[in-house]
């Protein structure tokens, strides 16, 4: 366990799916779970919460930003680190996710720039939406984001986040310890 010796870290995790029964959620949820115990301070991030229209230049123009990405936009960047866990569709990051982003990067520029990132996908066959991490990867790369720390693809997702898999449980610690040391730089033992 990473004892902090200064200010608790807060890690946004922000699932790409609002469906009702999303693998995505539930791994954001189980990661939060295990980032809480390694002493940061996680919170999911609920995009339903947060309407925003499809972006679009022209709609921006005549009506500018939405309030939506204005207090999305706040909550990511005050978070000390952002975790996204995004389905994986037709080999890439999900509209809906990649909507916020655009929306949320017309606030400012690079909100994320320098900040640590995460990213994890869910899937329910083995592919675990590897293809859809490195879409995502290369979206956190142009807007300067800190991205040390590996990448998670989940494969056969729903019976190993319902059944607490010991293998996905491993992962996901390794993440957390190196999400948080890289924030803190404390490492676990």
């Amino acid at each position: 366990m990473v004892t902090m010796t200064s200010q608790i870290p807060t890690i946004a995790l922000v699932p790409g799916s609002r469906r009702e029964d999303s693998l995505n959620v539930a791994l954001a949820h189980h990661a939060a779970s295990v980032l809480s115990a390694r002493g940061a301070r996680p919170f999911v991030v609920h995009l339903d919460e947060y309407d925003m229209p499809l972006y679009d230049g022209d709609c921006e123009q005549a009506v500018g930003v939405p309030d939506e990405a204005v207090r999305l936009h706040d909550v990511l960047v005050a978070a000390d680190a952002v975790v996204f866990v995004s389905p994986e569709y037709n080999s890439a990051p999900t509209p809906l996710l990649k909507n916020v982003i655009d929306w949320v990067t017309r606030v400012s520029k690079r909100p994320l720039e320098g900040k640590p990132v995460g990213l994890m996908s869910a899937t329910p066959g083995p592919g675990g939406g590897v293809t859809g991490l490195e879409v995502l990867d290369v979206i956190m790369k142009s807007l300067r984001a800190d991205r040390t720390v590996a990448p998670v693809p989940v494969g056969n997702a729903r019976s190993r986040i319902d059944q607490k898999d010991p293998v996905l449980q491993e992962q996901l610690e390794a993440f957390a310890d190196a999400l948080v040391s890289d924030m803190t730089g404390i490492v676990a033992p």
